[in-house]
């Protein structure tokens, strides 16, 4: 992977637009893993009050999502989305964790 997205703006002007490294039916295939993951965690979070213990956890689970679904893409696909999720996992690596979590789940 040549190009990761450096911010969110750069990410919707340029990914999700299709003009970056990646053809729109991979942006859409890691747009789904990454919300799906989200919406797992977030209902693991409301409902079994199970909090990720990292951010990066959620990653993690959308990496798994990933790689699991995988199988079903060409296998030139199959070799980019290979690359990507070891691009993610390097980046993971010098990942800091902020001290203070938050979150939008409340108690009632």
């Amino acid at each position: 992977m040549s190009s990761v997205p450096s911010s969110l703006s750069d990410f919707t002007m340029t990914w999700l637009m299709a003009k970056g490294p990646l053809p729109s039916r991979l942006i859409i295939f890691l747009f789904a893993g990454f919300t799906w993951a989200l919406w797992t965690s977030r209902n693991e979070m409301a409902i079994s009050k199970k909090f990720p213990k990292s951010p990066t956890d959620v990653i993690y689970i959308a990496l798994s999502f990933m790689q699991k679904w995988s199988v079903n893409l060409k296998e030139k696909d199959q070799d980019c989305v290979a690359q990507l999720k070891n691009a993610v996992m390097s980046w993971i690596k010098g990942f800091k964790l902020n001290p203070i979590l938050m979150s939008d789940v409340v108690k009632m």
